[in-house]
């Protein structure tokens, strides 16, 4: 399934992430503020120092995580397909053209080769070729045609030369059969250069989803097994011994570096193996959601079976 990112589906991708996240964000608040309610005295914000302020309310900090992850969530779905959808088409292009090449080999005129191999079972790219083969038919020109689809399709340069490659083999006098064998030769190699990419980068990948797991696992030892327990001893030891920062200030201080490194490594990861930012949305909600469940509803429950009296 692909989705072209036209102006009218950017707008509606748009609309649908703002109200995700202002809708999720606000019905999460309402339903964690019954689950975490506040005491009195207790405060909304606090300060590290005298002028750094610091979110420290539970429901507000972790509604705020989860209105980003469903803000995000559209773009990175529609993203996501994409891109599977493209690499479905990148993988059998250079097939697509050998067969082109050998119809066209055994004296099957340029036009019919085409559509035969469109027919033959070449998936998604076959389906795009086809509905060029539509419009020709309707009366639109061959290599306009052929440009529509190099445009939809500009992001993926493996599927854009191809469409290329064949309008220009339209109508020319040369060596068909030559210039289709040299073009699926040579996108054969950047193909299996791109999923070799793609397969030593995997260890990385692996790598900033661990970055993130561990930093989430380490605050939560910290916390408590060493600060909590810390906090305790010397509010029982007395006044003059008092800690100047509160535990839900230590608490939200690492909940924010866990979610940072979250929303940074799953960019990171993106770079990495799609070569582009973008393709690393689908990480920062994976990553965000992980960190989330962690604080909402691992961290509590493996406290209580840990509590140190």
């Amino acid at each position: 399934m692909y989705i072209e990112l036209t102006r009218k589906v950017k707008l509606i991708l748009v609309v649908l992430s703002l109200s995700l996240s202002i809708c999720g964000g606000v019905l999460s608040f309402l339903v964690l503020s019954r689950y975490y309610p506040r005491a009195p005295g207790d405060r909304v914000v606090e300060f590290i120092g005298p002028f750094i302020p610091l979110i420290t309310y539970k429901p507000l900090y972790y509604s705020a995580t989860i209105a980003v992850i469903l803000g995000l969530l559209p773009l990175a779905i529609v993203h996501t397909l994409n891109s599977r959808y493209i690499r479905s088409m990148e993988a059998i292009t250079p097939s697509f053209m050998k067969s082109i090449s050998e119809a066209v080999r055994s004296g099957i005129p340029y036009i019919k080769a085409i559509e035969d191999t469109a027919r033959r079972g070449f998936g998604a790219l076959g389906d795009e070729i086809s509905g060029c083969l539509v419009r020709i038919a309707l009366g639109e020109d061959f290599e306009k045609a052929m440009g529509v689809l190099s445009a939809k399709f500009k992001s993926s340069p493996i599927v854009s030369r191809a469409a290329a490659v064949i309008a220009a083999l339209y109508g020319s006098g040369g060596d068909i059969v030559s210039a289709l064998d040299t073009s699926a030769q040579v996108l054969s190699d950047i193909v299996s250069f791109n999923e070799e990419k793609r397969t030593n980068m995997k260890p990385y990948l692996i790598i900033m989803y661990l970055a993130v797991i561990l930093i989430t696992a380490l605050s939560f030892i910290l916390l408590e097994v060493f600060i909590n327990t810390l906090i305790g001893m010397i509010g029982r030891a007395g006044m003059l011994l008092t800690p100047r920062l509160s535990l839900d200030m230590v608490e939200a201080v690492f909940y924010y570096l866990a979610a940072i490194e979250a929303v940074l490594s799953g960019l990171i990861a993106g770079k990495i193996y799609e070569g582009r930012i973008i393709g690393g949305l689908i990480h920062v909600v994976v990553l965000l959601t992980i960190v989330l469940l962690s604080y909402t509803i691992v961290f509590p429950f493996v406290g209580e079976l840990i509590k140190i009296p």
